[in-house]
């Protein structure tokens, strides 16, 4: 029925609220009387039924066997199987006078499920009561009491339920306060949500559509509305100029515009601009096997690679490292290429000292030079700026003897190494012999010589015509070729060792020995 209370109503503990929706008349449910009936009990005995349907427990009728005038006991009923649950109610009641079924009429509601077991207990306050039982049902659904019965007995009984459905609804002419929240008592538009002013009280808000400022993780969930949420699968859209504070995940999501991070102003020019004096930008992080794996790297894309420990964008060409060295007397970066399973620098080497720091002298005079039998080094025709270009700033590098590339001193920065013989043959071998010059070579004829055969630098080596300095000290073959040292002596000339050359009329990378004190370019290999 209907509960109206005046005024404010205090629960103490948890409030339970079972609603039913009456929608029929009194009804028996369970009829445990059909078959014989025989038998008497003591003063006290309990009988456990399962509901047959759901509603409201109006009556138990129970079976009196004997004539023993009007006595009175208690009726209890207990949800589950047994007097060990729930006690749901407790009453006096008049117990049966004579033979038959008597209604012991439910003064408080009971409300039944059904499928679910429930007891009664009924006691003879004066001692003596004797109730029938129904012998034909021993081994059915229904459950006997511990007080006497035969095995599988059941006290003879029916149940009587006014049929209805669990449901319903509170209504609160007011607000609704549980613990220091309160709850309005009005629904809200369509969209609305209920949100928290931090003090207790609830109230229906209609959420931003576009987000200005938010400071802390941004919380944008795929397929709602306004301009702020969802474009497609997976998309989001800021607009208004953003401010976001703190940190923002997201999976695969596009930027459309410029994004300032640390900063308000990003420069016009730039997609992306990072500003800060506390923190630094980190790319990501992987092995050159997992480098290696990633399907189709756009050119342009950088990596940090853990495995040398560097640095990489991927060219046109292949994967390029950015490595610092620290044997020059200004430190530099150093571009490298990698090419099969090695990594070469991009540049000729350009170092002042050795890897300990001792200065290389620099030789000019061609008789000096022409009796040198220590490291030295020199510019092609002593000008440092042959062959700076916008495309390549560092120019020929400098030109060594073999000297210095042989010095225990060592000529290569930490890391690297004068490449041997093999190694500039597995390097030939990666490109194709009979081609390799060509796709060492960089392209056009403002550096090399015409018709600079068969060059498209397709390995990225960027091979430059740097010429060489004689046994004389005289310079020569400028634009026409490029020559680079071994650290593999000659087995038949002690005076000589292996040297690589491009030249500017053919396509192959030729190898043949070479003076020591001839000056020429230096190219470094990874260790």
């Amino acid at each position: 029925g209907t509960q109206t209370f005046a005024g404010n109503k205090t629960v103490n503990g948890n409030l339970t609220v079972d609603l039913y929706s009456i929608s029929g008349p009194e009804a028996i449910d369970v009829n445990n009387t059909s078959g014989a009936i025989t038998g008497t009990m003591g003063s006290t005995q309990w009988q456990s039924f399962v509901a047959g349907q759901t509603g409201v427990l109006t009556k138990i009728a129970i079976m009196g066997n004997g004539g023993y005038g009007t006595r009175t006991g208690t009726l209890t009923i207990f949800t589950g199987s047994g007097i060990g649950g729930t006690q749901l109610s407790t009453q006096s009641v008049a117990l049966p006078p004579n033979n038959g079924l008597f209604d012991l009429v439910l003064s408080s509601t009971v409300n039944v499920v059904q499928g679910q077991t429930y007891t009664f207990e009924i006691t003879d306050s004066s001692g003596g009561s004797f109730l029938a039982t129904d012998t034909a049902l021993s081994g059915t659904s229904y459950y006997s009491n511990s007080y006497g019965l035969n095995p599988g007995w059941s006290l003879a009984f029916n149940t009587l339920v006014i049929p209805g459905t669990r449901n319903g609804n509170i209504t609160a002419g007011g607000t609704i306060t549980a613990g220091a929240v309160t709850y309005p008592n009005a629904h809200g538009t369509s969209g609305q949500v209920l949100s928290t002013n931090g003090s207790g009280a609830l109230s229906w808000t209609t959420p931003s559509t576009t987000a200005t400022s938010y400071s802390g993780i941004l919380p944008v969930t795929n397929g709602g509305t306004g301009t702020t949420t969802s474009t497609g699968s997976g998309n989001v859209v800021l607009s208004t100029s953003p401010t976001l504070t703190g940190k923002i995940t997201a999976a695969s999501q596009t930027l459309s515009g410029t994004l300032g991070v640390g900063t308000a102003s990003p420069a016009a020019s730039a997609i992306l601009e990072v500003s800060s004096t506390t923190h630094g930008l980190l790319p990501p992080r992987m092995t050159t096997a997992q480098r290696d794996a990633i399907v189709s790297p756009a050119t342009g894309l950088v990596i940090f690679n853990t495995t040398t420990n560097g640095l990489e964008f991927k060219s046109s060409s292949g994967w390029v490292s950015l490595t610092t060295s620290t044997t020059s007397t200004t430190a530099a970066f150093l571009p490298t290429i990698v090419i099969g399973t090695q990594q070469w620098m991009r540049d000729n080497l350009d170092v002042l000292t050795y890897r300990n720091g001792d200065i290389i002298p620099q030789v000019t005079n061609p008789t000096t030079w022409a009796a040198l039998t220590t490291g030295a080094w020199c510019y092609y025709n002593n000008d440092s700026t042959l062959g700076n270009t916008d495309l390549y700033r560092k120019g020929y590098g400098k030109l060594y003897n073999w000297y210095a590339v042989n010095d225990a001193r060592g000529l290569a920065p930490t890391g690297w190494h004068i490449p041997t013989k093999t190694e500039w043959e597995t390097l030939s071998g990666k490109l194709g012999d009979a081609v390799a010059g060509g796709k060492m070579k960089v392209v056009g004829y403002n550096i090399w010589l015409t018709p600079n055969l068969g060059a498209n630098n397709n390995s990225g080596f960027d091979g430059l015509p740097g010429g060489y300095r004689n046994t004389n000290g005289i310079f020569d073959r400028i634009s026409a070729g490029g020559f680079w040292w071994s650290s593999t002596e000659s087995n038949t000339i002690t005076t000589y060792a292996y040297i690589r050359y491009l030249i500017f009329n053919d396509c192959v990378f030729f190898s043949e020995i070479d003076n020591k004190k001839n000056g020429a370019s230096v190219r470094c290999v990874r260790d």
